[in-house]
């Protein structure tokens, strides 16, 4: 089930507590990599609630992982357009101030806008999968289409990631 089928329905409490075990899990899983000798940085998603709400940036606090090697997800979400931008941005800031990097998750789709990608202070952006399927049909607008918002990306200093860009499905 995708997070837009379930997420609505949660309240705050709830949505914290998926985040703490989802982040609880993964920095387990990161510890036992580690001493397997693989060090690896981790992702985690992150309602846009979290932003807001000042309890998210203290169980990331609490936590051991090493900050750097933390990337927090924002999911997409109708209800971030009622909250003032900079609430949002200093919701990231806190984040930022812990040494986590910030990611906008999926632009192209949803609710992600080109004044998000400019306001908030991103460290990576990841183009959404459905903005690359016509490559098979299309292959030189839409890689054209690709680089031209890789090169925004690029000129704001935010890493760029392409979701879905690869080997056609057989």
């Amino acid at each position: 089930m995708s997070p837009g089928h379930f997420l609505p329905a949660l309240n705050a409490d709830d949505l914290l507590h998926l985040f703490r075990e989802g982040l609880r899990q993964a920095l387990a899983q990161r510890a036992l990599l580690a001493a397997a000798g693989h060090t690896l940085d981790i992702t985690v998603n992150l309602p846009p609630a979290a932003l807001y709400d000042p309890r998210y940036a203290t169980a990331l606090g609490a936590s051991n992982c090493p900050p750097r090697a933390l990337l927090l997800e924002i999911l997409e979400n109708a209800s971030e357009a009622e909250h003032a931008l900079g609430s949002a941005v200093a919701g990231m800031l806190a984040f930022k101030a812990l040494g986590v990097r910030m990611a906008v998750d999926d632009l192209g789709a949803g609710h992600s806008s080109l004044a998000r990608l400019r306001q908030w202070p991103f460290d990576r952006v990841k183009i959404d999968q459905t903005l690359v399927r016509d490559v098979v049909a299309d292959p030189l607008r839409t890689l054209r289409f690709i680089r031209q918002l890789t090169l925004l990306g690029q000129a704001l200093g935010i890493e760029v990631v392409v979701e879905g860009l690869g080997k056609p499905p057989a």
